[in-house]
């Protein structure tokens, strides 16, 4: 996952695919999962949408194992309009809550990694709040970093 990444990219993207006619899977009235293939596997997305508007996503890719157990990588973004109202620790606490699901039907271990900007303080706070609250500090791709692990 390259740390300039923009998730908000994501956020805008599953927009412009919801409105061009992309065919998801609705868990109920705010919530879809639309479940996709990556190079390393598979990706479980999470958006909360009311009135055809994404509101809040989360990722989960899948990313190379560790000692034989599946690694996931988790982005999230939130629509600035709709920031500061906790959606982005509620879509990524209903992702996890999926994608539990979606994993103990295969009966497999999993670990999801969220990689964060030392600078991101709003982020920072929805990673300890949803995976972890231990925390390693990194240098990776030459930025300063955050590495939150929930197993």
């Amino acid at each position: 996952m390259s740390p300039t990444l923009n998730h908000m990219d994501g956020l805008l993207s599953l927009q412009q695919a919801l409105n061009s006619g992309l065919r998801v899977n609705k868990l109920d009235a705010d919530y879809i999962e639309h479940l996709d293939e990556i190079p390393s596997g598979r990706r479980y997305c999470y958006a909360k949408v009311v009135a055809g508007e994404v509101q809040a996503l989360a990722t989960f890719g899948q990313e190379e194992s560790i000692n034989s157990v599946d690694c996931y990588s988790l982005n999230y973004a939130v629509s600035e309009k709709y920031r500061r109202r906790g959606l982005a620790v509620e879509i990524v606490n209903r992702g996890l809550e999926e994608l539990k699901k979606h994993l103990r039907k295969s009966k497999k271990s999993f670990y999801v990694d969220a990689i964060v900007e030392m600078t991101n303080t709003p982020s920072i706070e929805v990673a300890k709040k949803t995976i972890s609250r231990k925390r390693l500090a990194a240098t990776r791709f030459f930025h300063k970093c955050t590495i939150f692990i929930f197993s």
